[in-house]
């Protein structure tokens, strides 16, 4: 398992370069399902919600609840909480994954204030007006003050 250097520098750092999280490995850990017995006395897969939550799936991606094949988002809580909330905006579950469906939650992510990602549009923040890039630091330090084609570019 990779070590992890926390704080907020180097998640703006990682964001910028395009990462969440510490790297591949610990971004997609998940916990190996458990053998329980069942009632008729057969055995099936299942994972103990404590599994799920003491792993990176659930600390970056909100994959925090167990069910029988896997560990997913199982709640609206699993999402807030984890640092894909706070990166992406990805707040919401749906379907077992964490998505943006708030405009409140892409407004608020680093993604936005670095990369202008602050509306919501098919479970992810994106660029959809200028005023998504004019207040990101692309905007500050680039000059990428316009969007086109959903990125925010110079203005030619």
């Amino acid at each position: 398992m990779t070590s992890c250097v926390s704080g907020r520098s180097l998640t703006i750092f990682m964001l910028a370069l395009g990462c969440v999280g510490c790297g591949d490995d610990e971004r997609s850990a998940v916990a190996e399902p458990v053998a329980t017995a069942s009632a008729s006395g057969s055995a099936s897969a299942s994972l103990p919600a404590a599994s799920c939550r003491d792993t990176a799936a659930c600390r970056y991606e909100g994959r925090c609840t167990g069910e029988p094949d896997a560990c997913r988002a199982g709640a609206d809580d699993d999402c807030a909480r984890s640092q894909g909330c706070r990166d992406w905006g990805t707040c919401s579950a749906a379907d077992g994954v964490c998505v943006a469906t708030s405009q409140d939650a892409c407004r608020e992510s680093y993604a936005c204030k670095l990369k202008g990602l602050c509306t919501p549009e098919g479970g992810r923040c994106t660029v959809a007006k200028d005023r998504d890039c004019a207040g990101s630091e692309l905007c500050k330090h680039e000059r990428k003050c316009k969007v086109r084609r959903g990125r925010c570019v110079k203005n030619k």
